[in-house]
């Protein structure tokens, strides 16, 4: 599937961008509703939802992209985003923060957001956003990258979460024969060769 460049236009299959909107400030939703009416190829995907809802929400509405509000110390959208994750279709965050600090940026990084606005952001960066998103692109990576201390903040940040489990190969699922099969095509062997042995 085709998403729009940051210039704007339908997805290639004609359909407008689905916006899902996840917090619980009604201002919020409001104005980021009324930002995204504005806009002929983005389109609010039913309506607000709360973090409490969990997100069966976003299984039924099955949105292109999610626009979450987040607010330190961030336990509660850590959690949303975990369940997000597990989920077949799971789209594309864009965090929005009353405040764009290293704290709230660093949640955002640990949530798998692929892009942080501050609340007051200027309605056509949102929508810009949202199509730089769309197109692939995490805006996120340029706000990190020019915050000096974030990288060390980063790190000590993930040294509190638990370690992931190593995934040890899992052996090779093919029996004997089936390797000997194996080896005499690639040496070149017929079918016929192959079976009488």
């Amino acid at each position: 599937m085709m998403y729009p460049v940051p210039g704007g236009g339908l997805q290639q299959n004609g359909r407008q961008i689905q916006a899902l909107v996840v917090g619980s400030e009604r201002q919020l939703q409001r104005v980021l509703g009324q930002v995204i009416a504005q806009v002929p190829d983005v389109q609010v995907a039913g309506r607000p939802v709360s973090l409490e809802s969990g997100v069966g929400e976003v299984s039924r509405l099955a949105p292109d992209v999610i626009l979450m509000e987040v607010s330190l110390p961030g336990h509660r959208e850590i959690q949303w985003a975990r369940e997000l994750r597990q989920l077949p279709h799971s789209p594309p965050l864009i965090a929005i923060c009353t405040e764009v600090g290293d704290q709230c940026l660093s949640l955002c990084v640990l949530i798998g957001a692929a892009a942080c606005l501050a609340s007051d952001t200027p309605p056509e960066f949102v929508i810009s956003t949202i199509r730089r998103v769309m197109a692939g692109e995490t805006p996120i990576q340029y706000t990190v990258a020019m915050r000096p201390g974030m990288a060390s903040f980063l790190l000590e940040r993930l040294k509190e979460l638990p370690a992931l489990p190593v995934v040890m190969p899992s052996p090779c699922p093919l029996t004997k024969r089936h390797l000997e099969i194996l080896t005499r095509i690639a040496e070149g062997g017929s079918n016929r060769d192959i079976a009488s042995q």
